[in-house]
């Protein structure tokens, strides 16, 4: 095969690292490319030469040349691999076949050989051609014979059948080089759209967008309507993403996701930019939007401002708008405009406004679309067994609650948690705390239950635990429970009373993690002197102490004990509930008015267990006590038959 001519060339640059450098020069290269081509005009030549050159030379790895004229004779494919990633050199025609060329057969590798010949360029196929189809490239069909090699090269030939033919055959045959390309080309080519159109514009996506080649026909394939968009639009497009201040990087991520980007009116586009910064969101933010969420913006600036003015109005916080246009990216889209106000007017009726609502959307776009009426009935429902407060305080910690099925979800799960004994006076209760409880399923709940019925909970207390610590319902047992109740038994809590007794008073402990709240608290105690017996001891009788910071509550607690009241360890572990005071609130004062009258000797619990009316009267009104109530340990009763 020879190539003879290529009268107008387009090329497509892809960039990508900088190749490694050669055992020949790009020049040396394209020298010997173009002696090879030997029929090719000068000046077409010394194009080919150049733009070789230049491709070597730069940060690009590819360049790929396309005839959109069609002359006599073949064209072929030419790949010229240098390196571990391999620069690659294509010339691709769709010209007419001479009639004393013969058509490749399938197995047949697209090649060239010099004149010497040398290999340029050879791959091995791993994929067989498509079967034959009717061809749909732009052709004429007249002269029955080929063109002989003595027609002037000025003439545009015109096809016979053969030809049409042949053409067809070499573009299947590089269908097996770009498949997707050419499954696209067969899908749109009409008299309207030609190969060479397809081709170019690919090309141009290559050079704007900076992305590769099949970057480009991915593009191409998801929106085809961006092939009648004027090259000076595709240029607009990208220079109002350079200007949000994305990186040339996430600029080609976003046109290779969202290629429908380059049919928004960027003009609409910078408005509605100019009116988000002016009501307060960051310039940063805007660009993640636009990064992430491109087609949030492809509105009508009006429609932005009304849209915003609805959530301001019903105190949506400035600092919850980037996330909700991040997840609800049609806020903008007339479907939403239409519902958007009445929906918000419902959620300010049951006390939803502010942060709450902001995050609640943030969390649950559909809150903005969803059926009115359903929600309506959700709020009514709750209401049933919720006063009115609690409802609000329930859809403000989780505005879901909204959207979840009435019938199908929160009917069954209120009517279990009664049978599983949570009274009826504590569902409100165990709902706030834990209010994705309502979306759950029974059946994803039950292996749960079973293993805390396993673990010593009886199905008389297995209410009581649900209601104080419903969080652990919701629990994954392989991948949480049973790692921390492991641990507990590895350092000392084995009797099955203990770990009952545990889950009575505080089974949110099996929510805590292992590495991060109770390992590093097991070890604080064991390095203050309590014995690791007596840790266990503390655990069982004070097990929320474990949810507690160590450098700002533990520490300071234990030294104050230490350093300041002069107290032994050892009361730690009598009264572990300690801890559970506020150091500037209760201990620290009470400690130091019962010091200014002398009073040093009394328990922790008759310091800290009581009411402050009740601390006022027995320390601080009248003389001091002679005796402290509520020893923690009271002498033994000597008996009278003793001397």
């Amino acid at each position: 095969m020879h190539i003879m001519e290529a009268s107008t060339l387009h090329f497509g640059l892809s960039c990508r690292q900088t190749c490694s450098p050669c055992s020949i020069s790009a020049r040396a290269f394209s020298t010997s490319f173009v002696s090879f081509a030997e029929e090719l005009s000068r000046k077409q030549a010394s194009e080919i030469s150049k733009s070789l050159h230049v491709s070597f030379m730069s940060k690009y790895q590819s360049i790929v040349l396309f005839p959109s004229v069609s002359l006599a004779c073949a064209r072929t494919v030419v790949s010229f691999r240098c390196c571990a990633k391999p620069s690659k050199l294509s010339v691709v025609g769709h010209s007419v076949l001479t009639t004393s060329d013969s058509v490749p057969s399938d197995d047949e590798s697209l090649s060239m050989e010099s004149s010497q010949g040398t290999d340029v360029g050879s791959s091995s196929r791993k994929n067989k051609a498509p079967a034959n189809r009717p061809s749909r490239v732009n052709t004429r069909n007249s002269a029955k014979d080929g063109l002989s090699s003595q027609e002037s090269p000025s003439e545009i030939p015109k096809l016979s059948s053969e030809d049409v033919e042949a053409t067809r055959s070499k573009l299947e045959r590089l269908s097996v080089e770009e498949p997707a390309l050419f499954k696209y080309i067969n899908q749109v080519t009409t008299e309207d759209v030609s190969v060479d159109h397809i081709v170019s514009y690919v090309s141009s996506l290559m050079g704007i967008a900076r992305v590769s080649w099949n970057e480009a026909v991915a593009m191409l394939s998801k929106a085809p309507a961006i092939l009648n968009i004027e090259t000076t639009k595709l240029e607009e497009s990208v220079d109002f993403l350079k200007d949000m201040g994305l990186s040339q990087e996430d600029i080609s991520a976003v046109l290779v996701m969202h290629p429908a980007f380059f049919e928004y009116d960027t003009k609409e586009m910078r408005k509605s930019v100019e009116y988000l910064i002016s009501i307060g969101l960051p310039e940063d933010d805007v660009a993640i939007i636009i990064g992430e969420r491109p087609q949030a913006l492809n509105a009508k600036t009006q429609d932005v401002i009304y849209s915003m003015e609805c959530l301001l109005e019903a105190q949506v916080l400035p600092e919850d708008f980037t996330r909700i246009l991040s997840r609800a990216p049609d806020l903008f889209s007339p479907s939403s405009r239409e519902h958007l106000k009445s929906r918000l007017h419902f959620f300010k009726q049951v006390g939803l406004k502010g942060g709450s609502l902001g995050k609640g959307i943030a969390r649950r776009p559909n809150l903005l679309h969803f059926d009115l009426d359903a929600m309506k009935q959700a709020y009514n429902y709750l209401s049933e067994f919720l006063p009115p407060s609690d409802v609000a305080k329930l859809v403000c910690r989780f505005a879901e609650v909204l959207v979840i099925d009435q019938k199908r979800k929160m009917e069954p799960m209120v009517n279990h948690l009664l049978r599983l004994g949570v009274k009826p006076s504590n569902l409100g209760k165990v709902l706030l705390r834990r209010p994705q409880l309502l979306g759950y399923t029974i059946s994803g709940l039950e292996p749960t239950i079973s293993y805390l019925k396993e673990l010593g909970v009886t199905d008389k207390m297995l209410g009581r635990v649900i209601s104080i610590s419903p969080q652990v319902l919701t629990l994954n047992c392989d991948e949480k429970l049973k790692p921390v109740v492991e641990y507990l038994r590895s350092i000392g809590l084995q009797e099955k009373k203990d770990m009952e007794r545990l889950l009575v008073r505080n089974a949110q402990l099996l929510c805590c993690s292992i590495d991060k709240n109770i390992a590093p608290k097991f070890n604080f105690f064991l390095n203050i002197g309590v014995k690791k017996e007596d840790v266990v001891k503390i655990l069982v009788l004070f097990p929320s102490m474990f949810g507690q910071s160590i450098e700002l509550s533990l520490e300071p607690k234990y030294r104050y004990l230490v350093d300041v009241m002069k107290r032994s360890t050892q009361e730690i572990v009598d009264f572990p509930q300690y801890f559970g005071y506020s150091l500037q609130k209760r201990i620290k004062p009470r400690y130091e008015r019962l010091a200014e009258r002398g009073i040093t000797s009394i328990s922790l619990p008759s310091m800290l267990a009581c009411v402050e009316a009740d601390f006022v009267s027995r320390y601080l009104v009248g003389p001091p006590p002679s005796r402290a109530p509520y020893n923690l340990k009271k002498a033994p009763r000597r008996s009278k038959y003793t001397d």
